[in-house]
């Protein structure tokens, strides 16, 4: 495999990690309801609801910028 394979081979894995990692993000902080839902059954402030989610975000975008396919193995199904 000569290195512009690997490049284009590695852009792409990126770009479907990226919109992984995007979809789930989404999918956690679109689902806001349930998630204020669960956090007043805990009784969690809604500072710690924001700061989860802060959280999330702030984590998801670090796997995103890792590219490295033996840190990071994204599942679908």
């Amino acid at each position: 495999m000569n290195m512009k394979t690997l490049t284009q081979a590695l852009a792409k894995a990126s770009a479907v990690i990226e919109k992984t990692v995007n979809t789930m993000v989404q999918e956690v902080t679109g689902s806001k309801r349930a998630l204020s839902e669960a956090r007043n059954r805990a009784g969690l402030s809604k500072a710690s609801e924001d700061a989860f989610l802060d959280l999330v975000c702030v984590d998801a975008t670090r796997l995103v910028r890792l590219r490295h396919p033996g840190v990071l193995h994204v599942m679908l199904g």
